[in-house]
């Protein structure tokens, strides 16, 4: 059975996925590199909206 989902649902779980993706990127990035590189709000605030883009573009340069 495939269930079906309001739009409520759909865009609260596009936000959840999008704030665990921000926090495991700012995560990295501050066991990773220094404190004084990390995200801006706008930077958070368009992750946690286009983590889809944010992804893709995490993965390019992470296996770098």
């Amino acid at each position: 059975m495939i269930p079906e989902f309001t739009l409520f649902q759909i865009i609260s779980f596009y936000i959840i996925f999008g704030l665990v993706f921000t926090a495991a990127v700012d995560f990295l990035i501050s066991k990773t590199q220094d404190e004084e590189i990390q995200f801006t709000n706008i930077e958070r605030f368009l992750s946690i909206t286009l983590w889809p883009i944010y992804l893709f573009i995490f993965i390019i340069n992470f296996k770098r």
